[in-house]
């Protein structure tokens, strides 16, 4: 048996051994200053946010293309409660919600129109909500089961899109 101190997997930044600095990660991820603050406080959720943005933009350009785009669309609305749930279910409640708030507002500054903000704001909550309902039934560990769960919520109209400036259900 190996000794834990020298293991060669074990490093720092929680990220496997590859030794990778996570703010190297967070400049690839284009975060904004207010989520740079938290990230510097908590390396270890950096790597692991990385991993669910890339498999939440494969699985939506693979599926619905138009949710990659930055916007008001319903399939971003999708693309926004996805992301959440991933990381509600691999880095728990209270950093998801920091870091999807401090994402949609930085220093009292909107990031995207109010319209757009408040849409994004109510789909990540879906999205903490969904963590919440998958947590309970043990299905976490799934990303079908995530994808599940956050599909039925657009198709039941829990997740919102922008029509004009309203904020209208989903789809």
């Amino acid at each position: 048996m190996g000794n834990e101190a020298s293991d060669s997997s074990a490093n720092d930044y929680g990220d496997g051994g590859s030794g990778a600095d996570p703010m190297v990660i967070v400049e690839e991820m284009g975060t904004n200053a207010c989520e740079d603050s938290y990230l510097a406080l908590h390396p270890w959720i950096v790597p692991l946010m990385y991993l669910n943005r890339e498999q939440n933009n494969n699985w939506c350009r693979d599926r619905y293309p138009e949710a990659i785009e930055q916007g008001e669309s319903s399939q971003n609305a999708m693309r926004h409660a996805l992301y959440q749930a991933q990381n509600f279910c691999t880095i728990g409640e209270s950093a998801t919600y920091e870091m999807a708030s401090r994402h949609e507002i930085c220093d009292g500054e909107l990031r995207g129109s109010p319209e757009a903000t408040a849409m994004d704001l109510a789909n990540n909550d879906v999205g903490i909500q969904v963590g919440r309902e998958l947590q309970s039934l043990g299905l976490c560990d799934s990303f079908q089961a995530i994808i599940t769960f956050v599909e039925e919520a657009y198709y039941t109209g829990r997740l919102w899109h922008v029509t004009g400036s309203t904020l209208s259900p989903t789809p």
